[in-house]
């Protein structure tokens, strides 16, 4: 759709009028009287009231923009943040503008710094005061002020709050060129100081206001019980959600610590009692313990608390301690589980070995029960103080290793092997090795897993069997021979009388 001619031309004379009539009340306002310094205490005394109005920040900072431009009778009041030159972005906090020139960038995004903004944040992070700037030097450094923004002349400070980096605050004059005054910019350096220290105190705030938002988020997506213990009146305090733990209603669990000592398993008791102890007297940096307590249904319910002296009497004993109680039920379970699994290789015949799969194969874990077979500990072999090729009987090192390579070679994932090992003692004895192959993303063997059975008995059965199968079949040899002996010896006797009997008939 093309633009109305009449309302384009009526929109120009609009403006044309705004800023004839802005040019008439700055040359005004250059004949009026200097402003006093109780004009300016006034002044001042306003901006810090809108400062100090509201302490949610976006609030705060809004409504001392808007007071901006009624104080310094400008057209455009903004802050800029970060005042960093090296910032890749910087956003505009807060803009307040007069109805005839309205923002041209969006509040609260993020915009791209140019090298024009950061030359004259620059500038000002070298300035020690307000720094003011006119037409010809904003087109200059950077143009899009003049050209999209239509500023004349600006005045901008640097705010320096308690909490991250630097801001930037600023004033345009729009309508027309204008000349800031000393006391324009003494009251704006004054005015920056003032929202800056505010400024601090309302980030500070919005920071402990989102910490504590993120604490109670934390705490409610746990089930945890947070506790507050008064030492000297004995009183504990739990929060309500994890007063579910147990099954306590909140009231229930707002009780004395001798009270919650009744909900402990009694056998659990000392144990709980010497780590508090431990800590009180400043032994130990925190207080924690695994128990059992008593939930309202009378099951035991494993728990792990974890707690700290959080505040001290001016004698220098404890006060307080605050701390957090979960359930490790699941965890207990799951562990419970883990020790009957491996009770059934460390309690049992079977010896677990991990091998790194480098020379000399390093023992990264061998199950405890290794010493009733190899006479060593699993230390001497996780430790490196024994090399598991060490313990391998001589004669038959060249064989496994060559296995162990020929099978790592073939892509397997398991192999089996039976070789001697050398105790300390000098006793030989056989093992079975029953091995997997662990391999990276790479295909890259990184461990072997070996389950290791002594064979010893194995082998030497069958070595008897092997004996008493040699002397059977020797035996069977023997006893083949006596009877073809007998046999050719029959044959002979036969063929005798048959002799015998052609010559007595001849």
């Amino acid at each position: 759709m093309k633009p109305d001619p009449l309302r384009v031309e009526n929109q120009r004379l609009k403006q044309q009028v705004v800023s004839l009539q802005s040019q008439l009340d700055a040359s005004l306002a250059n004949q009026a009287t200097p402003p006093t310094k109780q004009d300016d205490a006034r002044r001042l005394s306003l901006v810090c009231e809108a400062m100090g109005s509201s302490l949610d920040l976006d609030a705060a900072i809004d409504k001392v923009a808007g007071v901006l431009l009624d104080v310094f009778g400008c057209d455009r009041a903004w802050m800029k943040f970060p005042c960093d030159p090296s910032s890749p972005t910087w956003t505009l906090p807060i803009e307040v503008c007069r109805a005839e020139w309205p923002r041209r960038l969006g509040a609260k995004e993020e915009h791209a710094m140019t090298p024009g903004h950061a030359r004259i944040i620059e500038h000002l992070l070298n300035s020690p005061g307000p720094v003011t700037m006119d037409r010809e030097e904003c087109l200059r450094v950077e143009p899009s002020l003049v050209l999209e923004r239509n500023v004349q002349s600006q005045m901008l400070t640097v705010m320096r709050p308690s909490l991250g980096p630097p801001w930037v605050l600023g004033l345009h004059q729009c309508s027309h060129h204008r000349e800031w005054s000393p006391s324009d910019q003494e009251l704006f350096g004054a005015v920056s100081v003032r929202i800056a220290a505010v400024l601090s105190n309302l980030l500070i705030h919005r920071h402990l206001a989102e910490r504590e938002a993120r604490m109670q988020l934390a705490l409610e997506s746990v089930e945890d019980v947070v506790w507050d213990w008064d030492i000297k009146t004995g009183k504990l305090e739990g929060n309500g959600i994890g007063s579910q733990i147990l099954g306590y209603p909140r009231e229930e669990l707002n009780i004395t610590f001798d009270e919650w000592r009744g909900h402990i398993y009694k056998a659990d008791l000392p144990e709980v009692q010497k780590a508090l102890d431990e800590h009180l007297a400043g032994k130990t940096d925190r207080f924690e313990s695994k128990y059992r307590a008593r939930t309202r249904t009378g099951e035991w319910l494993w728990l792990l608390t974890r707690g700290r002296i959080v505040a001290f009497e001016r004698n220098g004993e404890p006060a307080r301690m605050a701390g957090t109680s979960r359930s490790i039920a699941e965890e207990k379970r799951i562990e419970d589980a883990l020790l009957r699994e491996r009770h059934l290789f460390t309690g049992g015949p079977c010896i677990v070995f991990r091998w790194v799969a480098t020379e000399g194969w390093p023992v990264e874990y061998v199950s405890p029960n290794v010493v009733s077979f190899f006479g060593r500990s699993a230390e001497d072999f996780m430790t490196g103080r024994v090399p598991y090729s060490s313990a391998v009987f001589p004669d038959d090192l060249d064989r496994v290793a060559a296995e162990i390579t020929a099978h790592s070679e073939s892509g397997a994932e398991t192999f089996e092997q039976e070789y001697r090992i050398v105790r300390p003692d000098g006793e030989v004895r056989w093992l079975y090795d029953f091995t997997v192959i662990h391999r990276n993303e790479e295909g890259l063997i990184t461990h072997f897993d070996g389950y290791v059975l002594d064979a010893t008995e194995r082998k030497s059965a069958e070595e008897q069997r092997l004996a008493l199968e040699a002397q059977v079949l020797h035996a069977q040899k023997l006893e083949s021979l006596g009877v073809l002996a007998g046999g050719i010896a029959h044959d002979f006797n036969n063929l005798l009388v048959w002799m015998d009997l052609s010559i007595i008939v001849s």
